[in-house]
């Protein structure tokens, strides 16, 4: 009797203890938050994606913004494996040299798409044309993901970094830049990538790997479009900011910043070396009409200069925003085109 009551028991503790060690190794489910987030995410995506599309064949071939200099690029990278010189700047014969497309514009975007470029042309340029702007729209993807990640490791899965990644994704820019041919849509991605890298050192991640992972963002950035730069002075102005009110000291902060300035200089550095080298300037900026025709001085001390200027800033601010909005108009004819 001992000897059963001790078997029984035993294959009950067994039984017992089966469950709680099948339940320890499930892996462990996600919260409701996470969950809505991750449903939410995807269908900012596929709104996206639908958008995109629209964009795309609602915009004739080599209609998006300077789409014919972005596509010789490619071309140019292509079949020549060389940058391109841009003589003229569409094609208007009074217009000045268009060197600061190449000096302002770095090859990475254009290397990326070059091979693709180079395998669809046989089949047909309008082909191989809209492959290159699907192909761009992709990386709208990539920059939702990239917005949703930084925000959701600073504020959580909160109401913020949902709307916050739904602005990314449904901005009027980002669909109409998405749907072209244009470097615009991988800057974007790559700032989204050092904010992802910052947000990461913000947040306790100790060591200097994330402050490194942002340097070389930007420096893909930069090698990208020249804009990607005000990722550099976020970033800095985030280190001191950190310095100045956390427990950092001088020392740590000063590898902080070597980490993340060193990168940037000895990947995107070479660039914009060879623009001095070529060109005697930094960025390579061509204005026909400077915006301050008396100099800054004069435009921040005369009302006739800042007023007008400060009212051009806004006026082309909201039509560059908004604008693309017009292509809705053109969406009926898309979809009647979709419809047997």
């Amino acid at each position: 009797m001992p000897d059963s009551r001790r078997r029984t028991s035993e294959n009950a503790q067994a039984a017992g203890s089966t469950p709680a060690r099948a339940a320890a190794s499930d892996p462990p489910e996600p919260s409701a938050p996470r969950a809505h987030a991750r449903r939410w995410l995807a269908l900012l995506i596929g709104i996206y994606v639908v958008l995109h599309v629209g964009y795309s064949r609602a915009t004739p071939p080599l209609n998006g913004p300077d789409e014919p200099q972005h596509l010789q690029y490619i071309e140019s990278l292509a079949l020549h494996r060389q940058l391109p010189h841009f003589d003229r700047m569409r094609n208007d014969p009074d217009a000045r040299p268009m060197v600061l497309h190449t000096a302002l514009h770095g090859p990475v975007y254009y290397g990326l798409l070059a091979p693709f470029y180079l395998a669809l042309r046989p089949i047909g340029e309008n082909v191989a044309l809209q492959a290159l702007r699907h192909l761009t729209g992709l990386l709208g993807i990539a920059l939702i993901i990239l917005t949703r990640a930084a925000c959701a490791r600073v504020f959580g899965d909160g109401p913020l970094a949902r709307w916050t990644t739904a602005a990314a994704a449904l901005h009027p820019l980002t669909l109409y830049l998405g749907a072209h041919i244009s470097n615009e849509m991988l800057a974007a991605v790559w700032v989204a990538l050092a904010f992802w890298f910052l947000a990461r050192a913000l947040t306790g991640e100790s060591g200097l790997r994330p402050w490194v992972g942002v340097g070389i963002a930007i420096a893909l950035g930069l090698l990208t479009k020249y804009t990607a730069i005000v990722a550099l002075f976020a970033a800095g102005a985030a280190l001191a900011l950190q310095w100045r009110r956390g427990p950092l000291g001088l020392g740590a902060a000063a590898l902080r910043g070597a980490a993340l300035v060193v990168p940037t200089l000895v990947l995107g550095g070479w660039w914009f070396a060879r623009n001095v080298a070529q060109h005697g300037e930094v960025f390579v900026l061509q204005y026909d009409q400077p915006l301050f025709p008396g100099g800054l001085r004069s435009a921040l001390l005369l009302p006739e200069e800042w007023i007008p200027a400060t009212a051009l800033v806004l006026v082309e601010t909201f039509r560059t925003y908004v604008g693309p909005l017009w292509l809705f108009r053109e969406w009926p004819r898309f979809f009647a085109r979709l419809t047997p």
